[in-house]
């Protein structure tokens, strides 16, 4: 699911496209991104990598915000 709005559906995260990798972290499970996640510092851009439901792999920059 891409939260709206929030960092993902900002960068043009949908749903059904298949996060492949978080700030250069290969993201294989719900742990990787969660680590990945947890590393990353809010308010800084980190690309992903994802492959959309068209299966085109794309590059997207986000920004991480602070959880309520």
């Amino acid at each position: 699911a891409v939260e709206v709005p929030g960092p993902g559906s900002a960068a043009g995260l949908a749903r059904g496209d298949v996060l492949l990798a978080f700030g250069g972290t290969r993201v294989a499970s719900a742990a990787d991104l969660s680590r990945a996640v947890a590393r990353a510092r809010p308010g800084r851009a980190v690309t992903v990598t994802v492959r959309g439901r068209d299966g085109r792999r794309r590059w997207l920059t986000l920004t991480p915000d602070i959880a309520p």
